[in-house]
């Protein structure tokens, strides 16, 4: 129960009731929190990712649980990274959702992106809610979005080293609760020798990627 601070600071049973929070509790209301979101290429239109710094950039997460991303508070920041290579882009959460979109049914996900022209995204929800019908005929599937506003790093961040436990984690969003890890990312080891092989190593791609995509507009 909530008590309704008293004006003044008038006395109750001897004690006086202080007009504001203490320090402390206004330090741990904010505090941030650092979050890793990983992205698949395979469910973009084309294939593949456009990087692109954003004033506000909407990301969302989907799944028969409640999403973790619910837990997000403005102020939090995001790091976001592309499935298998590594962390391209920052940002600060700006706007939450108070409460996740529920979807009965395939038709709840038609309607609710009907205006919304991303049809592979769309068949993949429908997918995961057919899954989890099949195994219980009551279960819903829960869609919640955030945004940031998201700054491209100058050089991709591969999970690589010191993050190599990143490269492990499995869900799409996580939180970054070792703070060495957000160490390495604010301060990233990039000189590491690339052995010499038929095969253009992942980070190296990004890394290219990454500079013709912000120096000359190339997407592809």
């Amino acid at each position: 129960m909530e008590l309704e601070h008293l004006k003044d600071g008038n006395y109750i049973g001897g004690l006086t009731m202080p007009k504001e929070k203490s320090n402390y509790w206004k330090m741990e209301e904010q505090k941030t929190k650092s979050f890793l979101i990983k992205r698949s290429p395979k469910l973009t239109k084309k294939g593949v990712l456009v990087k692109q710094n954003y004033t506000r950039k909407g990301y969302s997460e989907s799944g028969v649980r409640r999403p973790s991303s619910i837990k997000l508070a403005e102020g939090d920041f995001i790091y976001v990274a592309e499935t298998d290579y590594g962390i391209y882009a920052k940002g600060e959460v700006i706007e939450v959702w108070k409460e996740p979109q529920e979807f009965l049914n395939t038709e709840d996900i038609v309607t609710f992106f009907s205006e919304i022209n991303d049809p592979i995204y769309c068949f993949e929800l429908i997918k995961k809610l057919k899954v989890a019908k099949d195994k219980n005929p009551l279960a819903k599937l829960y869609y919640h979005e955030y945004f940031i506003n998201q700054t491209l790093l100058d050089n991709v961040i591969p999970l690589e080293g010191e993050l190599v436990e990143l490269k492990k984690i499995q869900n799409a969003f996580s939180e970054i609760k070792n703070q060495d890890l957000i160490t390495h990312i604010k301060n990233p080891n990039l000189q590491r020798n690339i052995k010499i092989s038929t095969t253009i190593p992942g980070a190296l791609r990004q890394r290219l990627y990454s500079f013709f995509n912000q120096k000359h507009n190339i997407s592809t």
